[in-house]
């Protein structure tokens, strides 16, 4: 982590040769129309201009970072969790976008303030876009859990599965592939553990007595899918039968299917069927 604060003893330094100046030489560098003379002067401009200049640089490779991380992120979830709730991370997307907005709308008002100052365009929007900055991480990173809140042998395990589905994609032979698959197949049909609200790759692959990363390169050389994929898509395939052979509620559906809320079970019957589950049931004979 050391590396990311390289810069700032740099920058300390050029900070406190710049509030060392004399008020005079203060005032002509950054508040006159004047050009600076001083070779002193001429230096301390040109070393503030250049750490601007890497500020925003950097500042965007860091944006650009968070948008890749995070995209990385909920892929990984999808390969260990069945269900996303509590453990997405739209909020950080958010904040990185609402930041580049942010530095957009800076520069604007450094460089045409005034010939748009009658757009309602000023210093002020600028102090309040970085004021809805800090609430939105206070208030989500308050709120937020850790995505892969497991024990530290879990964690372990997470970390291999990952890496697996990442660099080692043959480590399992075609046979050992289909023994697997037949494994997961026989967990999900006879003995229902996909109805678990709580199932994870990992819980699956103690049931099956398999290491977690071949429960998940299974599914995806052999099955071509994802752990959350496969287990909603069984699950949906339970609840068309429940819709159609009962009475129940929606939403009583929905919990006896292994969704943990009303909302997840729309999105994820929506996506699998294109339509909504009180629709399914109606154009069911």
């Amino acid at each position: 982590m050391l590396k990311h604060f390289a810069i700032v003893p740099v920058v300390l330094c050029l900070s406190i040769a710049l509030a060392l100046l004399p008020s005079s030489d203060f005032q002509q560098m950054f508040f006159s129309s004047e050009p600076v003379e001083t070779p002193w002067l001429i230096t301390l401009a040109m070393a503030f201009a250049f750490f601007l200049m890497l500020w925003f640089i950097l500042s965007c490779g860091y944006v650009f970072s968070i948008f890749r991380r995070t995209l990385a992120y909920h892929k990984n979830i999808r390969l260990i969790y069945a269900d996303e709730s509590g453990r997405k991370l739209n909020w950080v997307i958010i904040t990185a976008a609402l930041m580049f907005l942010t530095w957009m709308y800076a520069l604007i008002v450094l460089t045409v303030e005034n010939r748009l100052a009658h757009f309602g365009f000023s210093e002020t929007g600028v102090l309040i876009l970085l004021s809805l900055i800090v609430w939105l991480v206070a208030h989500n990173g308050i709120k937020q859990h850790p995505g892969f809140s497991e024990t530290q042998e879990t964690n372990t395990e997470i970390a291999q599965v990952i890496k697996t589905q990442a660099y080692e994609r043959s480590a399992l032979r075609k046979t050992d592939l289909l023994r697997i698959a037949a494994k997961i197949e026989t967990a999900v049909t006879q003995d229902k553990v996909h109805l678990e609200s709580d199932l994870s790759l990992v819980k699956l692959a103690k049931h099956v007595a398999e290491p977690p990363q071949y429960i998940s390169q299974t599914l995806s050389q052999h099955l071509g899918t994802t752990f959350f994929d496969f287990i909603n898509k069984a699950r949906i395939d339970n609840a068309c039968q429940l819709l159609t052979t009962s009475d129940h509620s929606v939403l009583d559906i929905a919990y006896a299917t292994g969704f943990n809320s009303r909302s997840a079970f729309y999105k994820a019957f929506k996506n699998y069927l294109n339509q909504t589950p009180s629709k399914y049931r109606a154009n069911c004979p």
